[in-house]
């Protein structure tokens, strides 16, 4: 969650936040 990186290596901090900013 905590990667600002591609959104494809985070699914779920994208499904959650909408956006790794965490």
């Amino acid at each position: 969650d905590s990667v600002e990186v591609a959104p494809v290596a985070v699914p779920e901090g994208v499904a959650r936040n909408g956006v790794a900013s965490s």
